[in-house]
C-alpha cells in the first residue's frame, strides 16, 4: 500500500539532492575579475586558450601541501569574470587562502582580483541610530555574533 505523502517526499528529496550538489559546486568555485587591459585575458581569448592558462598557473602553484589543483570547468560571466571549478573544495579553498590567493594573482599578471563569494542577508530590528558606515559597527557585529574577522563586507 502506497502512503498519500510519497509523491510529495520524493519531489522533496530531488530539491534537496539538487540543493546540496549546488552548494558542492560553489565550494569549488573561484571568481575572478580581470582588468580590462589584463596581459594575458582579454575579451577575444578563447575558453581553450584560457583553460590552458589556468591550469599551467594552478600546475606552478602545485607544492607538497597543496591538494589536486585541476581545473574542472570554466565559463565567462557577462561583465567579463570568469568561474573557475576546481577538481574539489579543498582546492578552492586552498588557492583562496591569503597566501595562495597573492601566488595566484601575480601568476596570472597582477592584473586580476580573485573575490569572494558574497551573501546579502537581511536583518531585522537594526536599529535606526546605528552608524552604519563605522568599521567599528560591522567589528561589534561580527564579534557579537561569533563571524570571523571582515566577514561582513558592507551594511
Amino acid at each position: 500500500m502506497q502512503q498519500p505523502n510519497a509523491p510529495t517526499t520524493r519531489k522533496s528529496q530531488q530539491e534537496s539532492d539538487q540543493a546540496r550538489a549546488c552548494s558542492a559546486i560553489k565550494q569549488r568555485q573561484l571568481l575572478l575579475d580581470p582588468d580590462s587591459d589584463h596581459p594575458l585575458i582579454k575579451n577575444d581569448t578563447t575558453t581553450e586558450n584560457l583553460a590552458a592558462i589556468f591550469q599551467q598557473v594552478l600546475n606552478s602553484l602545485n607544492t607538497i601541501a597543496a591538494p589536486n589543483l585541476q581545473l574542472r570547468s570554466l565559463f565567462r560571466l557577462r561583465n567579463q569574470g570568469i568561474v573557475l571549478e576546481l577538481s574539489s573544495a579543498k582546492a578552492a579553498c586552498w588557492v583562496k587562502s591569503l597566501a595562495n590567493r597573492a601566488k595566484f594573482t601575480e601568476e596570472l599578471g597582477g592584473k586580476i582580483c580573485l573575490k569572494d563569494r558574497q551573501f546579502n542577508v537581511v536583518v531585522s530590528f537594526l536599529p535606526i541610530t546605528t552608524d552604519i558606515n563605522a568599521t567599528e559597527t560591522t567589528q561589534h557585529i561580527e564579534e557579537g555574533n561569533g563571524l570571523p574577522n571582515r566577514s561582513i563586507s558592507q551594511i
